[in-house]
């Protein structure tokens, strides 16, 4: 599905980075972690969608008792942190703003994911190393759950240039020594042609269109009384074509782009984009 959003980007380029190596890291309060706007049904419609084609390629676990622990931990977090939105009787949740609403006697987690915007992988440690062990990622940024479940971290991240040497050891001791109540957030970009939701190139080609800024609203947080990290991803899709109206959108962009090292250029699909 291509998203049309009807939300302001909720982050833009920094002229001073000169890396993509880095973690950027901010608390991030437990009401704060579910944001629930004007995209709401785009995102419902579209899971639905992809996940009745691309079962296999949008869905995968490992662990259905960390899935089903994520349904609970979900579900009470929606109703005490966000009761203005959602709402419950013994057999139905409700989105209240589209006037959604799920069976709660279905907790699969393709199921449990549509309750919200957001994607959702669940980490857990195997002998002290976190993997990713159940995962609903309708949305993903030009990777391949399929290839990913079940690998730890390093795994999934060996194609982006040098996280081996700089970012590895930092991620898996924050993991390790993350606490329930010490959530983080961060934001990751990339330009995009097109505005699908699915980004894969073995799903869909956009190399004729036009150019998308996309950022990934990731948040991590650990589900209380459990060795469960729940990573979640949230995507934005804004057109450059009204980007570059904004102040300092290209010039900052094209700063970044000229600092960054050529590998991470070319990880990041830059060097054939003209801006």
């Amino acid at each position: 599905m291509q998203l049309v959003s009807s939300v302001p980007p909720v982050f833009m380029p920094d002229a001073r980075q000169e890396t993509v190596l880095q973690l950027g890291l901010t608390p991030l309060a437990l009401h704060d972690w579910i944001q629930s706007d004007a995209d709401f049904i785009q995102f419902h419609e579209h899971k639905l969608a992809v996940q009745s084609l691309f079962p296999a390629k949008v869905s995968g676990a490992r662990s259905t008792v960390a899935a089903e622990i994520f349904a609970e931990f979900l579900l009470e977090t929606l109703l005490v942190e966000h009761s203005e939105i959602y709402s419950s009787d013994d057999s139905t949740l409700t989105h209240l703003p589209s006037g959604l609403s799920w069976a709660l006697a279905d907790r699969s987690l393709a199921t449990v994911s549509r309750w919200v915007q957001e994607d959702i992988c669940l980490l857990e440690p195997e002998q002290g190393i976190y993997k990713l062990t159940a995962a609903s990622v309708c949305s993903p940024s030009n990777w391949r759950l399929e290839e990913k479940i079940g690998c730890s971290l390093d795994a999934i991240h060996a194609p982006v240039p040098s996280y081996d040497k700089v970012l590895a050891t930092r991620v898996n001791r924050l993991l390790t020594n993350l606490k329930p109540e010490k959530s983080l957030c961060r934001f990751n970009w990339s330009v995009q042609r097109g505005n699908e939701l699915l980004w894969r190139d073995d799903i869909s080609s956009q190399e004729e269109s036009a150019l998308y800024w996309r950022i990934e609203r990731q948040s991590l947080l650990r589900i209380p009384k459990t060795d469960i990290i729940i990573f979640s991803i949230r995507i934005y899709l804004h057109s450059f074509a009204d980007l570059v109206k904004m102040p300092d959108f290209r010039s900052n962009l094209q700063t970044i782009i000229g600092k960054l090292p050529a590998e991470q250029s070319a990880y990041k699909g830059l060097l054939d984009k003209l801006f």
